[in-house]
């Protein structure tokens, strides 16, 4: 809840994007609050043109079915509404 409030500033303050996180930044106990509430914060109608972007569990994790299974009907909702494609498969990059 309180990252959502910063992600609400990030957006008023006019950042072009805003990575809303569900794999690292939230521990394992927490993963489906984080799902549910970053649900309802892409529900939420907003004016602006900024993208909103979900960084998920690694593929090969139980916990990314879970995320994409709890990011579909936002993110299909988003996508008839801006008649856009709404999902982007980026690959780790090595370090």
């Amino acid at each position: 809840e309180e990252s959502l409030g910063q992600a609400e500033k990030a957006l008023g303050a006019g950042a072009d994007a805003l990575i809303l996180d569900l794999e690292d930044s939230v521990a394992p106990e927490r993963k489906a609050m984080a799902r549910e509430s970053i649900r309802a914060f892409l529900l939420e109608p907003r004016d602006n043109a900024q993208k909103l972007l979900v960084r998920i569990n690694a593929l090969e994790t139980a916990d990314s079915l879970l995320d994409l299974d709890a990011l579909a009907g936002p993110c299909t909702t988003a996508r008839n509404r801006r008649r856009r494609s709404w999902f982007r498969a980026l690959p780790r990059t090595k370090r």
